[in-house]
């Protein structure tokens, strides 16, 4: 299926939602599930929170779909925006919180590998802990979400140009930080 099929389905499935189709909501689910909840858990490191803030976001989208419109931006920007918020409003309640974990490099098949990864995921981690907030769901949601530079921008209310120069300069800062210790 070609990405403009992708998208026009999704459409149809918003426009039904909207019209109080709970199950063309279902199939938006689960679309979408994985992708909020690993983007969720990405930048609070918390299984259980990650998975009860992805519920929240969906619930909370969907009694709010009727503000929902295309000329605005994605469907979804719209989801990822809606996690977005609920991530920043339990920051705030939270204090010492890891906001990103880098447990998605995979287990290797040897020990020795095995170490040199688990050394360079530590050395990872503790890299991008060190980027601000805005700077860690820019890089979370270009390289782990695959999203477009339009859809961050809508996400986090920057312009596109902004979140392209804040990105160049956040990977210019982590390559300086991680030289040599890849």
């Amino acid at each position: 299926m070609t990405v403009y099929a992708q998208l026009e389905g999704l459409d149809k499935l918003v426009k039904q939602s909207q019209a109080g189709d709970r199950e063309a909501y279902g199939k938006i689910y689960q679309w979408y599930r994985t992708r909020i909840y690993r983007f969720v858990y990405y930048l609070i490191g918390n299984q259980q929170t990650a998975e009860d803030l992805t519920q929240v976001t969906f619930i909370r989208v969907w009694k709010a779909l009727s503000y929902y419109s295309r000329d605005k931006g994605t469907f979804a920007s719209y989801l990822f925006s809606t996690a977005r918020n609920l991530v920043i409003d339990w920051q705030r309640k939270k204090k010492d919180v890891p906001l990103l974990h880098a447990e998605w490099i995979e287990t290797p098949d040897t020990l020795i590998e095995d170490l040199a990864k688990k050394e360079r995921k530590q050395v990872l981690t503790k890299t991008l802990r060190t980027l601000s907030e805005a700077d860690r769901q820019i890089v979370t949601l270009r390289f782990f979400e695959e999203l477009s530079f339009a859809e961050i921008a809508r996400i986090v209310r920057k312009s596109e140009v902004g979140v392209r120069v804040k990105l160049h300069r956040v990977l210019g800062h982590l390559r300086s930080k991680l030289k040599g210790k890849l």
